[in-house]
């Protein structure tokens, strides 16, 4: 798919859609923000070390350029090969709650699994140590 880039705007070379202009609001801001914020509540409450809350907080700037750059490339594909209305307007209202937030969650989740040592969805050493725990009351 052949596009041009000129400033903030996405155009078509074939003629396909009319030109896509990446806004202020659409530019990720708001969603690295959010997403900033998220790791900051997820580090704190975690149990790491203070360097792997630092580095879990930090890693919310590579995810929300990923997840921003899959959604705004689903916009463009969608346009290309779909409906161009379609998705200048209804795909780009819910492509943020489709691709964003799901691909940088995960991501979060991937990196505290990565800096806990274990996956956080089965954390086998908190079971162990919570039977301990209770043995020894």
């Amino acid at each position: 798919m052949d596009t041009y880039l000129q400033g903030t705007n996405i155009r078509s070379t074939g003629g396909h859609w009319d030109a896509f202009n990446i806004a202020g609001g659409c530019s990720g801001m708001r969603s690295l923000m959010a997403l900033l914020m998220l790791s900051a509540a997820w580090a704190y409450l975690s149990d790491l070390k203070f360097w792997k809350k630092c580095v879990l907080f930090l890693s919310a700037i590579p995810l929300a350029v990923i997840g921003n750059g899959v959604r705004i490339t689903s916009i463009v594909v969608m346009a290309e090969y779909g409906n161009p209305e379609f998705a200048s307007k209804t795909w780009h209202d819910w492509s943020g709650l489709l691709f964003f937030f799901p691909i940088s969650l995960f991501g979060l989740a991937a990196v505290h699994s990565l800096l806990a040592g274990e996956l956080i969805w089965k954390p086998s050493q908190r079971k162990k140590l919570v039977v301990k725990m209770n043995k020894s009351h």
